[in-house]
Parts: C-alpha cells; sequence; structure tokens
C-alpha cells in the first residue's frame, strides 16, 4: 500500500528534529513522499504483484465505479 502517514516521523519533527519520510529515519512507516499524489493504478499494481509473487490467481476484482486500481491488477505479468 501506499503511505504517507509516519507517526513516529511526526512525533521527531515535534521534537525539533528536521526529518523528511521516507527514508529520513530508521523505522519510517512512510513509503512515498507527503506531497506525491496517490495512484489508485499503482495500488493495484502493487496489490497484483503481491499476490502474482505468492501465484495466487485474480479472475475477478470488486471496486468503486471511478477507480482505477482493477487496471492495476490487471496489467501485472504474471
Amino acid at each position: 500500500m501506499q503511505n504517507k502517514l509516519c507517526w513516529q516521523g511526526a512525533w521527531l519533527r515535534g521534537k525539533g528534529f528536521t526529518v523528511n519520510c521516507p527514508g529520513g529515519h530508521e523505522g519510517s512507516t512512510a513509503n512515498i513522499p507527503v506531497h506525491a499524489p496517490l495512484s489508485e493504478y499503482d495500488m493495484g499494481k502493487s496489490i497484483g504483484t503481491e499476490l502474482a509473487l505468492q501465484n495466487v490467481l485474480i479472475k475477478y476484482a470488486t471496486i468503486d465505479g471511478d477507480g482505477r486500481s482493477a487496471a492495476g491488477i490487471k496489467d501485472v505479468e504474471c
């Protein structure tokens, strides 16, 4: 999943440390920069990749009507 939030980073910034997540400190839970847009397509592709590595076949994906996550899952090459 894409995650912009890092509670440890927020706590460190509150204590006066200069922290720029992700990668700004050990144990950061953020994996994309705070100003990066969230992409349903990229999230779907990431989920599809993880499932493909486990040899899980996805026949149907239920999404909301305007989502692009199913396209991301579909575009994963097995």
